[in-house]
């Protein structure tokens, strides 16, 4: 037994010295939509992308850029329409510890800053706010090799901190959030 568990220590090892001094790509999409024709009710789609780029610069250690786009409508025939967009871009850090050959676990901790504009559009009103602001994250994921240091990433939540700024009104909203369990993400990423 003590023979088993060494040999896939040794290739655990392995795995991860393989990694060391490449570039990571990776990122998340996500895209919902909602059509509901009751009155007083409003059609809903949201989008966004949030790509990174990294450098693994040791065996476990990976550094890098993250951004983030969204856009988000509201819209109801009769009344108004409401569209929020926003960008945002900081750096991460990622702590990986290989399982097996084929299996990883990593953790993301990213800060960074974070813009919106929202937009409201009904019969007697046309106005636009700007916030701005800076978000931290933690975030554990599950990573899966596929082929040619191409897999999946698996997260089931995690925690993120929010500060945005109306501009307009100096006023600040603060929002922290705790999912573990209650979000799901699939991702893509490549080592090259």
């Amino acid at each position: 037994m003590k023979k088993v568990l060494f040999i896939l220590a040794l290739v655990s090892l392995s795995y991860a010295n393989a990694q060391k001094g490449t570039y990571l790509v990776s990122g998340n999409l996500s895209f919902f939509s909602t059509n509901n024709n009751q009155e007083g009710f409003s059609d809903q789609i949201n989008f966004g992308i949030s790509p990174k780029v990294g450098y693994q610069f040791s065996d476990n250690w990976t550094v890098g850029v993250e951004t983030g786009l969204f856009s988000q409508k509201w819209t109801n025939e009769t009344f108004f329409e409401n569209k929020n967009t926003g960008t945002a871009v900081g750096g991460f850090v990622r702590y990986s510890k290989p399982l097996t050959e084929t299996f990883s676990l990593f953790a993301d901790f990213g800060l960074g800053y974070t813009h919106r504009n929202e937009s409201l559009s009904d019969v007697d009103v046309n106005t636009t706010t700007r916030y701005d602001g800076f978000y931290g994250q933690f975030q554990p994921l599950l990573f899966l090799k596929v082929k040619n240091n191409f897999g999946i990433n698996f997260g089931l939540g995690g925690i993120s901190f929010n500060s945005i700024n109306n501009r307009a009104s100096n006023n600040t909203e603060n929002t922290f959030s705790f999912n573990f369990g209650q979000a799901f993400t699939v991702g893509v990423q490549k080592n090259f």
